[in-house]
């Protein structure tokens, strides 16, 4: 199993990276995708390239990075290395922490038109609204195909967050990125590779 994690621009790379290096695991390897290496090298890491920055480059860092390797993935992001309890992990599932707790599912036919174009699918069926703060990959046959369609999928999600209203929640992340709400089409993805998702206990029990 690999660590993985995402952090863009200065400010955060250096309010966080010295938490990150008091809190990964010494044995498990960490790899950060990153605009500011010198930041981060008491690890591996990946060069962030987009001039903008993208809150599903994530899920399409994670699902490279388990193919690359041929290892499971654990995601976290880089400001909550601190509240997650790090350990090894063997599971066949993609594991979460949690559903959102507004919206824990959306509806197949509600989601852009563009998405369920994508995979040329409709229906009335729910998706999980996977909270993507951490969780786990595993690596499988199936990787590649789903590091092809999230690839793919990145592209349609950073433009249809971008040219949309954003409200509640996303009018926050929209001030820093598109591509939010990135657990909506990655459960999708997972859903249309037949990848099993399942709920898991991540964080540290005396901080909850």
């Amino acid at each position: 199993m690999k660590i993985c994690s995402v952090s863009v621009g200065r400010k955060f790379c250096e309010k966080y990276s010295q938490r990150v290096k008091k809190h990964a695991p010494k044995n498990i390897d960490l790899i950060v995708l990153t605009d500011y290496p010198d930041y981060f090298k008491f690890c591996k890491t990946e060069p962030y390239t987009e001039k903008k920055f993208s809150y599903f480059s994530k899920n399409t860092f994670t699902s490279q990075m388990c193919e690359k390797y041929k290892s499971d993935i654990l995601y976290i992001d880089i400001d909550s290395f601190h509240i997650v309890d790090i350990k090894e992990i063997n599971s066949s599932n993609f594991l979460y922490d949690k559903l959102w707790k507004e919206y824990p599912h959306s509806r197949l036919n509600e989601l852009p038109k563009s998405l369920l174009d994508f995979y040329k699918i409709s229906g009335d069926i729910q998706i999980e609204n996977i909270h993507e703060k951490v969780f786990y990959l595993p690596y499988s046959a199936k990787i590649e195909k789903l590091k092809t369609d999230l690839i793919d999928i990145k592209k349609i999600w950073d433009i249809e967050t971008e040219l949309s209203e954003s409200n509640g929640n996303a009018k926050k992340y929209s001030k820093y990125g598109v591509g939010w709400g990135e657990g909506i089409p990655l459960s999708l993805a997972l859903m249309m590779n037949g990848i099993v998702t399942k709920k898991h206990t991540f964080l540290n029990q005396t901080i909850i």
